[in-house]
């Protein structure tokens, strides 16, 4: 409620704290004699005290109580920002996070060949002589793909159509070579020594001289114990990759920027694949769609989500690709939140 009053009715004075945006005004209206800046003096002309308190001069000559600091931080400012969160269209046009959501799991295995898988490179332009277009590769892991890619790049000079007459000696050179993770050779690793490559032929090796010396016999029981004592080689490559893994685990997780979702609660995903364009909309097609229901929790960042019609999805999404829906204002007053 506001009051209309002449400024001769000024008398009281206000106590406030010297952080409060007010003081500067307040100190002039009780002594405008004193040391003032000249913005104070400017804006001072504006405002009054009436009733120790201090008011606001309308246009229209009534009197507006000027809220402190204290009321205006968890009134004003929170509701504005509670209205701006619940805008739809700037969640939809909010930027995608990038950074990781969840913790590096890495996963080691126990002892080699513990499990095998076949993956498919790609495939190959142009394609070979013989018609072939892909390549299996073991897939566990994905790093070996490109290793074995960038090998070919090397090889094929002016004959790419000739990639799969280089692809036995492509993957020769990356079995045999030594990993940085492991501090071994794969080739190592399965039999127990290097393999002897053609240049220790031509400049005649240590090993290479020595071995024509050799009596069978004893070539076959220094090559026997080799795999003896090749347990203790494994287990020191295991303990150096877990070391490794563990690195890249904090390297990795010092990026991450968690979201937590509760089973229920509504939430944004990402236009999938990113970077996907509605044809009507092209530069100006919305990064996110829904909003859906979390369903399901499944542990390690990855839920499964449904319609508001009920409707299950197919597959589950990682945390990542989700952000949390904010009603409106409107919406929060509507469901008595």
């Amino acid at each position: 409620m506001t009051t209309q009053v002449s400024s001769a009715e000024i008398t009281d004075e206000v106590e406030m704290a010297e952080a409060d945006w007010s003081y500067p005004i307040v100190k002039y209206l009780r002594d405008p004699s004193g040391n003032h800046e000249r913005t104070t003096r400017f804006r001072a002309w504006c405002y009054l005290i009436y009733h120790n308190e201090l008011y606001q001069k309308g246009s229209d000559g009534l009197l507006l109580p000027c809220p402190s600091a204290e009321d205006i931080k968890p009134t004003i400012l929170n509701n504005c920002i509670e209205y701006a969160k619940g805008c739809i269209k700037c969640q939809i046009y909010g930027p995608i996070q990038r950074v990781p959501a969840e913790p590096l799991h890495p996963v080691t295995k126990p002892w080699p060949f513990r499990g095998w898988a076949v993956d498919i490179i790609g495939k190959i332009h142009p394609t070979a002589s013989n018609q072939h277009a892909w390549i299996l590769s073991n897939g566990q892991a994905e790093a070996s793909n490109k290793v074995i890619k960038a090998i070919l790049e090397k090889m094929i000079e002016e004959k790419p159509w000739a990639w799969h007459d280089l692809l036995p000696e492509a993957l020769w050179a990356y079995g045999v070579s030594k990993r940085s993770a492991i501090g071994a050779s794969p080739y190592a690793l399965t039999y127990g020594h290097d393999t002897i490559v053609p240049m220790e032929l031509k400049v005649r090796s240590l090993r290479v001289t020595e071995r024509p010396g050799q009596e069978e016999k004893d070539y076959a029981q220094a090559m026997a114990q080799e795999l003896e004592d090749l347990e203790q080689s494994r287990l020191d490559a295991h303990n150096l990759m877990q070391a490794q893994k563990q690195m890249a685990a904090r390297a990795y997780n010092r990026k991450v920027k968690q979201k937590t979702f509760a089973k229920g609660d509504l939430a944004w995903r990402v236009v999938l694949p990113i970077g996907t364009k509605d044809p009507r909309l092209c530069k100006f097609s919305p990064n996110w769609e829904g909003p859906f229901i979390i369903e399901q929790i499944l542990g390690r960042g990855a839920f499964q989500l449904r319609d508001r019609d009920e409707e299950w999805h197919n597959l589950p999404i990682n945390g990542q690709y989700l952000k949390k829906f904010t009603p409106s204002l409107w919406e929060m007053a509507k469901n008595g939140l």
